[in-house]
């Protein structure tokens, strides 16, 4: 949408919904997301979901969002999560070397090793963006620990947050 091109009804709805939603407002990838309403509108939808409504508590979810920023080297991402992080108490070391690796996994298996849920949640996202799958070694012991429904959380978060990360880096956009 350039700037002098008037919002559709849908638009303008999706606009006051986002808004009125979101403590980050009409920022990230919803200004461009506009430009197709009904994309815009199930990926707001999705967001909402994998964000607020996975069983993971706060800190977790935006640990995983703050890696996809990280290894897909994204600047807006990051700029609009990382604050979150620290205010859901993610660990600031564990956030600083994601900053500093950007586009590169660092060795986060060391890095928030609280207990088993923490560590079966890292080895599936770095098999996630690794392999494109989890071994199933790995899928057992996640299905053990954060159940199959946990998994499932896992697998959205990420490719939500890889569809957003992506966005923002095709557009050039600062979130």
């Amino acid at each position: 949408l350039g700037p002098q091109a008037p919002l559709s009804p849908l638009q303008a709805s999706l606009v006051t919904s986002i808004t009125s939603s979101r403590s980050t407002g009409l920022s990230g990838p919803f200004p461009l997301w506009l430009s197709n309403p009904n994309i815009c509108d199930a990926a707001q939808n999705l967001g909402k979901k994998v964000r607020y409504e996975t069983g993971f508590k706060q800190d977790i979810t935006e640990a995983i969002i703050c890696m996809c920023a990280s290894h897909l080297s994204c600047p807006g991402e990051w700029l609009i999560h990382s604050p979150l992080a620290f205010s859901s108490c993610v660990p600031p070391p564990f956030l600083s070397l994601l900053h500093s690796t950007f586009s590169v996994l660092p060795p986060l298996s060391s890095l928030l090793k609280l207990n088993y849920e923490v560590e079966v949640i890292q080895l599936t996202y770095e098999m996630l963006i690794n392999k494109g799958e989890v071994e199933d070694e790995t899928y057992e012991s996640a299905k053990n620990i954060i159940g199959e429904k946990g998994i499932q959380d896992v697998c959205s978060i990420v490719g939500y947050y890889y569809y957003v990360a992506m966005t923002l880096n095709v557009f050039r956009s600062r979130g």
